[in-house]
């Protein structure tokens, strides 16, 4: 563990290592052929891999999955990306400067092409962090659609490697915005939802109202993501602090991204259903829905995860709680 980490954060990565044997695992095969066996008592037959192919594993599918042969997945030049400094305890966590941001009415049509051009000043937020990295974003909503628009200060802009068809779940390592949003307007503000983890790390009882706040499908947390070596513009969004049915690329959105052409950072810009939302009704004047932003930064290679900075945030919440464990963490985004 590193210097400067708490009890929390300690007891936080022996929960995370003690899953990490359930996190699905893949072969790719550069040369020649291997073959895999499933486990005893699995019931599956040897299935041979050939140079040029890959597959996905999992402990309770007897047969792999064939997945895409993309070498962009491991690690091929070295030295690698440097890793990242602990400076201090109190990495990565930072004071949000926004705890309201306004979403206002699309005024006319919005073209999603990475411009943002046809969006006025309204609504706009900002957070820096230093040495080029900053967040300023802006959200506009119709009947059918929340649309975000964010120009993220970036050294090593769309570089990004995690590919949506493997590792969607991931896609925020290597660099990119991830939005949580609570889109039912009836949930309030702040909402009373957490995490497994967090009651864990605190050894804290459970309840099923803990439990059905804390598995609500309008809890929504969504990651978007430029994958570099398909240049697609990804979308994965999951549902619930337990953050379940998680789906990669669902029909339905619309996603942009333009690199500056000072090669200092990137624009990007998304359309994205209310219904993906699960959200009951589109929202109206005056609603307010818990909100948060977290932009992801990355190393050169696109791989290896390099810090984070959040905005529209719950001031009346501890620094020290990641916003994925605690929707109250969330500020507000109230539409005009």
């Amino acid at each position: 563990m590193p210097l400067g980490f708490d009890d929390d954060h300690e007891r936080f990565m022996r929960l995370f290592l003690a899953h990490e044997p359930e996190i699905l695992r893949g072969v790719l095969v550069f040369d020649g052929a291997v073959m895999a066996v499933a486990a005893a008592g699995n019931g599956g037959f040897p299935h041979q891999l050939t140079a040029g192919t890959a597959a996905r594993f999992s402990p309770d599918q007897p047969q792999p999955t064939k997945i895409d042969f993309r070498l962009e997945r491991f690690v091929r030049r070295l030295p690698r990306d440097a890793g990242i400094e602990i400076a201090d305890h109190d990495f990565p966590f930072n004071r949000p400067t926004v705890e309201e941001a306004a979403v206002f009415p699309v005024a006319q049509p919005i073209v999603v092409d990475g411009a943002v051009a046809d969006w006025s000043g309204d609504g706009r937020f900002r957070g820096e962090r230093g040495a080029g990295r900053f967040l300023e974003g802006r959200m506009r909503y119709d009947a059918e659609y929340l649309y975000v628009a964010a120009q993220i200060g970036d050294p090593a802009p769309m570089r990004n490697v995690v590919d949506p068809a493997t590792d969607g779940e991931f896609g925020w390592r290597g660099g990119g915005l991830q939005i949580r949003v609570a889109a039912d307007p009836a949930l309030g503000w702040p909402v009373n939802a957490n995490a497994a983890p967090y009651y864990q790390m605190r050894e804290l009882p459970v309840d099923a109202a803990h439990i059905a706040q804390a598995t609500n499908p309008a809890l929504a947390h969504l990651t978007l993501w430029h994958f570099a070596s398909a240049a697609q513009n990804c979308l994965h969004i999951a549902y619930g602090m337990d953050l379940h049915d998680a789906v990669v690329n669902p029909p339905g959105y619309r996603g942009a991204f333009r690199q500056d052409a000072d090669g200092s950072g990137y624009t990007l810009e998304y359309a994205i259903p209310w219904n993906l939302l699960n959200a009951p009704r589109a929202p109206r004047p005056g609603d307010t829905l818990a909100m948060s932003w977290t932009v992801h930064w990355s190393g050169e290679g696109g791989r290896l995860w390099q810090g984070q900075w959040v905005e529209i945030g719950n001031a009346a919440e501890p620094l020290r709680i990641y916003t994925w464990e605690r929707a109250a963490t969330w500020g507000r985004a109230v539409f005009h």
